[in-house]
């Protein structure tokens, strides 16, 4: 009986600590959605900028000699 209750008690323990785990990967993977959705934005800002520096460009160009 005494093995027995200490295995339920280390299954119970590696049970929480799996649980504890997938809840930990989940809030990891929500960080890297959120992180990817972020640098998503930016890299779409970075191309407005991009165009936008090319269109002064090209406006400027016939002013420079």
């Amino acid at each position: 009986a005494t093995e027995r209750d200490a295995a339920r008690k280390e299954r119970e323990l590696l049970k929480n600590t799996a649980n504890e785990k997938a809840i930990r990967i989940a809030e990891l993977e929500l960080q890297v959605a959120d992180q990817a959705e972020r640098q998503k934005g930016i890299d779409e800002e970075l191309a407005k900028a991009e165009g936008q520096l090319q269109m002064l460009k090209d406006l400027l160009r016939p002013a420079l000699p």
